[in-house]
């Protein structure tokens, strides 16, 4: 018998595996409203996710984690998989099985990546880490982080943001809510253009900015289950694009008119 989850889900984001990169500031200078909104936004975005039938891939960072594996738990307990919620942690910082990730083993599948030794040991045990994250994502979301320090480029979540829109995966930027990242899009405004999530500019621009918890959850998540993630387990490897065409004449018309439109409303390139 269906779960009252999964009577209520179309499952519009079966398989799909959204890397939600987040952390909520600490420092004493953040205010309680901004803490308690992106409390809000990952409790409410993570109750979608599940919903629809998506994995949520983190970092394991200690803000998050315990707001997702809540959530998990309530669906785990009704039946679904505990793969719902992969927490990622490297080695670097989980040498024993009591680790924080560890904590949560209970409601999330907890992978760790291998940790580095020599000079900088912490930061390229980061990038294992987020190269992990990366090669099984299929759409990128970046909240808060800590103030941003612009000696700092290649920590936390404008980090990853970049490395995401490198790979050319869907990207939404969720600014207005506060911390690291709606300092990072004051510098960086060209962000915006760049996100490849099949909305128009104006439309990211908004989602950027806003500040409406319960709007941002529901908006995201919508336009999600409208691209053509990739579809597979939350488990797997590498993820592929493969799109195989056949045919000439008005078959080849016909396929020219269709790629170009699935451009036009993805605003992605079937030649990148």
């Amino acid at each position: 018998m269906p779960s009252e989850f999964e009577e209520q889900s179309n499952w519009s984001l079966r398989g799909a595996r959204i890397w939600l990169s987040a952390s909520i500031p600490t420092a004493p200078e953040a205010e309680d409203d901004v803490r308690a909104s992106m409390a809000s936004f990952v409790e409410d975005f993570a109750t979608l996710i599940f919903k629809h039938g998506g994995h949520i891939v983190h970092g394991s960072h200690p803000t998050i984690t315990p707001i997702l594996a809540k959530v998990a738990k309530r669906f785990i307990s009704s039946g679904r998989r505990k793969d719902i919620l992969i927490l990622a942690t490297s080695r670097y910082f989980s040498e024993h099985p009591d680790s924080f990730a560890h904590r949560y083993s209970d409601s999330a599948l907890v992978e760790e990546t291998p940790a580095a030794t020599g000079d900088s040991a912490k930061q390229r045990s980061l990038q294992i880490l987020r190269d992990w994250m990366l090669s099984r994502a299929d759409a990128f979301i970046a909240l808060g982080g800590k103030n941003w320090d612009n000696g700092k480029p290649h920590r936390g979540v404008p980090a990853e943001l970049r490395l995401a829109l490198d790979r050319h995966l869907p990207c939404f930027i969720l600014g207005g809510l506060g911390g690291a990242l709606r300092e990072y899009l004051d510098e960086h405004p060209e962000l915006i253009h760049s996100l490849r999530n099949g909305l128009t500019y104006e439309r990211n621009r908004d989602l950027a900015l806003s500040r409406n918890v319960a709007r941002l959850a529901a908006a995201v998540v919508e336009q999600l289950g409208r691209l053509p993630l990739v579809r597979g387990s939350g488990t797997s490897g590498s993820t592929f694009r493969i799109l195989a065409l056949d045919g000439g004449g008005i078959k080849g018309a016909f396929t020219a008119a269709v790629l170009a439109k699935w451009e036009e409303q993805t605003g992605l390139k079937v030649d990148e």
